[in-house]
């Protein structure tokens, strides 16, 4: 009887690992914190003795995480694909083993032939078939054995095929059951190889009477029938894990392109954010692109004085939002100290002396406007100024 050894237990659990995608959502919440970092400034009126810093994501952060990634969905993919040549070389040792079980019946066969034609007395013979039917009755109680412990694993494989985490201890325990699968063929080899030099002995020295030969025949049909249907039971076992494998390469393509779809998204907020944090765009790019807006928000306030629209407020509120997040952005790529959104009744030097506690330094705030400001004593509320 196959008993797995203490290092087949082992083997068949392996390490935990760390599930795949441990390395996709910090990146998620970091970005989702660059995004919101602008909102955050526009709702909050600095006080005078703020300072805000802004929140950056360094890129090499970003690489190293999509790196990882990418390096645990390589692991799983290959994991799979020996799982399922592992599988396939179990289904082959079991279609050798049935092969074998197939010519033994043949040879049995032959031997009753030549025990119907014999006439000594073979009692020591038949005393040696029960002992041996014995044996028989013993390994097929230790196959039905094993045979229940594969259900309970398999059904433990169902109950965690829904996580992916534990998927490289389910691949070693169908490693583990090849290999066990693989030993028993060996051991049946080896018993074949036995029952041929007792069917010889058998034939040299005694021939056994026909009802007897029956009876023997009879038994290893009954054997081989049990074992025919282990076959086909691990047959279905093997259909069952193919499907599950298909099921995770179809999960691993998923990953794929959701991983395709984070790397695009990428892309686009490094074109959102400045050089020195690992963006491409330039404070030039950034002060053109929050003059064009701050021409649009001015014709759009002028244009709705004294118009009671909600739909121009609408629009005259999101170009607010889109003028204070260029701003912002042109701070972060010069290094200025914060972002200042002009209220009503609102001034240079108002400001100058909310911010650095001295009116005087408007002169600062008015140079570092200049692509927005032609006029320092015009400055129309919903402006977003940068205060270095």
């Amino acid at each position: 009887m196959f008993t797995p050894s203490a290092n087949t237990q082992a083997n068949r659990n392996g390490p935990p690992r760390r599930p795949f995608l441990a390395g996709l959502w910090p990146t998620s919440g970091a970005c989702a914190i660059a995004l919101c970092s602008v909102t955050l400034l526009a709702d909050e009126a600095p006080s005078a003795s703020s300072d805000p810093e802004p929140v950056s994501i360094t890129d090499a952060e970003r690489s190293d995480e999509f790196d990882a990634e990418k390096a645990t969905l390589e692991e799983e993919k290959a994991t799979l694909e020996a799982d399922k040549t592992s599988l396939e070389a179990d289904r082959a040792s079991l279609e050798a083993d049935r092969a074998s079980l197939e010519e033994e019946k043949a040879k049995l066969e032959t031997q009753l032939e030549q025990a119907r034609e014999a006439t000594d007395d073979t009692k020591d013979q038949v005393s040696s078939l029960r002992t041996r039917l014995e044996d028989v009755e013993r390994e097929k109680t230790a196959l039905r054995t094993q045979l229940d412990k594969l259900d309970r694993k398999h059904a433990e494989l169902q109950e965690r095929a829904a996580r992916v985490a534990p998927l490289e201890r389910q691949l070693n325990a169908s490693q583990t059951a090849a290999e066990r699968a693989e030993a028993h063929a060996e051991a049946l080899r080896k018993e074949i190889e036995q029952l041929k030099q007792q069917r010889d002995s058998a034939a040299q020295e005694h021939s056994a009477q026909l009802t007897a030969a029956e009876l023997r025949l009879r038994e290893h049909k009954d054997r081989l029938g049990g074992v025919e249907a282990r076959i086909q039971h691990l047959e279905q076992q093997l259909a069952q894990r193919e499907a599950h494998i298909e099921r995770l390469r179809t999960a691993d393509e998923r990953h794929t392109e959701t991983k395709q779809r984070l790397e695009t998204r990428l892309d686009e907020l490094r074109a959102r954010l400045p050089v020195p944090e690992g963006g491409t765009i330039t404070a030039e790019q950034v002060r053109d692109q929050a003059q064009q807006q701050a021409e649009t928000l001015e014709r759009l306030i002028r244009g709705g004085q004294g118009i009671n629209n909600p739909q121009l407020r609408a629009r005259i509120r999101a170009a607010e939002h889109e003028l204070h997040d260029s701003q912002s952005l042109l701070a972060r790529t010069q290094g200025s100290r914060t972002v200042y959104r002009v209220r009503p009744g609102d001034t240079i030097g108002r400001i100058s002396a909310i911010v650095y506690g001295d009116a005087q330094g408007w002169q600062r705030i008015f140079e570092a406007n200049r692509h927005l400001l032609d006029d320092p004593d015009q400055v129309l509320p919903g402006f977003t100024l940068v205060i270095p």
